[in-house]
């Protein structure tokens, strides 16, 4: 049976991708990534619309998942929930219903949730700070965007989020493109200033600097680490001297943010890791043991029960449709129509030629 969240989206038309840097190649970040926390097959649905200095992204996951991005800089990010299972940690705080989050390119997002369903803004800020001083009828240098909450009332809020949903087409659509839609450039400023009223007086206020002890700076830094070297095989005392503080505050962290110890996210991040190697077209592995001691996996065994009971599949299930796909790219091309006539030409102007040395050989011998 289809998981939930995936039943809830076909109707939308979402684009299925099998990896979640698939789905974030063409929005404007710089540093995106996601970890499988809980079990179930990971497919991970996508619509969205494009202007010029906006993007609507409306992405759905089954599976509980923990995720990061980092605006490009220049850009901001408007995180709207819309639907979810369970609790749902933004940033290590538990989001409700009718929130949306300001994301700034400084200190990005972190998020973990389940069946989670959400619309994600891209917002080149340059252009909204000049919505919101226009609206605030002052200058744009006094303008300062700061990672912050704003509640979705029932009139601007409400509004802007029916608005930004409207942009997307409701029904599927077949062939390339089905799951994209262009915005003009008289709706794209309308949606600025929609935008901008919905900030209201959160535009101006001071921004606001992290406390170095932030769990979601924490856990950023201990990340950070795992992403410049992702094929060794770090311990928690590595991780813990990376962020600067002992174990209990790195676990208590991690359990804030993402609700899972260090130890148990570095394993489903290099199982997740594993799978993305495994789904991999343009460089895939040699075998399922290449990838999985590339991650640090010894154990066959070992890591096709943990594989298993993650993703929901084994793992020869997962390179075997990688292996279907790449082969139906490499078959041959059919043969051009006329090789076939020229050949058989070919044939029987020898048959011929042959034919009549073996006459000539019988008239001599006679």
């Amino acid at each position: 049976m289809e998981p939930s969240a995936l039943q809830g989206s076909r109707k939308f038309g979402f684009s299925p991708a099998g990896r979640f840097s698939d789905f974030v190649a063409d929005l404007p970040v710089r540093e995106a990534g996601a970890t499988q926390i809980g079990s179930g097959k990971a497919v991970f649905l996508s619509r969205r619309a494009c202007g010029r200095d906006l993007v609507i992204a409306r992405l759905a996951v089954e599976p509980r998942m923990a995720s990061y991005a980092l605006p490009k800089r220049g850009w901001l990010a408007l995180h709207i929930p819309l639907s979810w299972r369970g609790e749902y940690l933004f940033n290590s705080a538990p989001a409700r219903r009718g929130q949306m989050f300001l994301i700034n390119d400084i200190d990005g997002r972190v998020g973990c949730a389940e069946a989670q369903d959400f619309v994600t803004v891209g917002i080149r800020r340059r252009r909204l700070e000049k919505a919101c001083a226009r609206l605030a009828g002052v200058e744009v240098d006094s303008i300062l965007l700061e990672m912050t909450t704003i509640s979705l009332g029932k009139t601007v809020g409400g509004g802007l989020l029916c608005d930004l949903l409207q942009h997307m087409p409701s029904g599927p659509q077949d062939g390339e493109g089905g799951n994209l839609s262009y915005i003009d450039a008289d709706k794209e400023a309308g949606l600025f200033d929609k935008i901008a009223l919905a900030l209201g007086d959160v535009t101006r206020t001071r921004l606001r600097r992290r406390n170095a002890s932030d769990p979601v700076r924490l856990v950023r830094a201990a990340e950070a680490l795992l992403e410049a070297h992702p094929e060794r095989a770090f311990g928690l005392s590595d991780l813990c001297a990376a962020a600067g503080v002992s174990f209990t505050r790195l676990n208590l962290a991690f359990n804030e943010v993402y609700g899972v110890s260090p130890a148990r996210y570095i394993k489903l991040r290099r199982l997740t890791q594993v799978r993305d190697r495994l789904l991999d077209i343009v460089n895939p592995p040699r075998s399922i043991k290449d990838a999985m001691l590339s991650r640090g996996f010894w154990s066959s065994g070992q890591f096709a029960r943990y594989y298993t009971k993650l993703f929901g599949e084994l793992p020869s299930e997962t390179f075997g449709s990688l292996r279907q796909t790449r082969c139906l790219a490499l078959l041959p091309q059919t043969r051009p129509a006329q090789a076939w006539p020229v050949r058989l030409a070919n044939s029987e102007k020898g048959a011929r030629q042959k034919f009549k040395s073996r006459r000539c050989d019988v008239l001599a011998r006679r």
